[in-house]
């Protein structure tokens, strides 16, 4: 097996998407990256592409601030043609990904602290129950892991 192709495995989508999402919820994660990742580590091209455009930002010292913009009620199009000072050079289809991407992290919490809650009213929830839980990548695991206490 050649180098670059032992590098790249094993793929995790989710592990691409959730460390952009990590970056888009709090952009200072960017200091904990520099020099451990770069948009090469990342198999989408879409994800080197964005990863790469707030690498751009953060390096400019500039916030990755598409979040904001978006939760002002911005659209996708008045962002990528108004407001490119927010975003460098992502366009359409990039802020679009971030946007979907975005409102899936925040349902994925908000999911994870009801299954909580929902534990806790039980009497049943645990330490390692609750960090199960917080550490779930996806709505499927969430759901698996609440499965037993439906």
């Amino acid at each position: 097996m050649n180098s670059e192709l032992s590098r790249r495995m094993p793929f995790s989508l989710e592990a691409e998407q959730s460390v952009l999402g990590a970056i888009l919820i709090d952009p200072t994660c960017m200091d904990h990256l520099a020099g451990i990742l770069s948009a090469e580590d990342f198999m989408l091209e879409e994800h080197k592409d964005v990863f790469t455009a707030m690498q751009k930002m953060y390096l400019r010292s500039k916030t990755i601030d598409v979040v904001t913009l978006l939760d002002e009620g911005n659209t996708i199009p008045f962002i990528a043609r108004y407001r490119k000072e927010m975003h460098g050079t992502m366009d359409d289809t990039t802020l679009r990904n971030l946007e979907t991407r975005l409102t899936y992290l925040r349902n994925l919490q908000q999911r994870r602290d009801e299954v909580k809650k929902s534990i806790e009213n039980q009497g049943k929830l645990t330490e390692e129950l609750a960090a199960a839980i917080d550490q779930a990548a996806t709505m499927t695991e969430v759901e698996d892991l609440y499965r037993p206490y439906k």
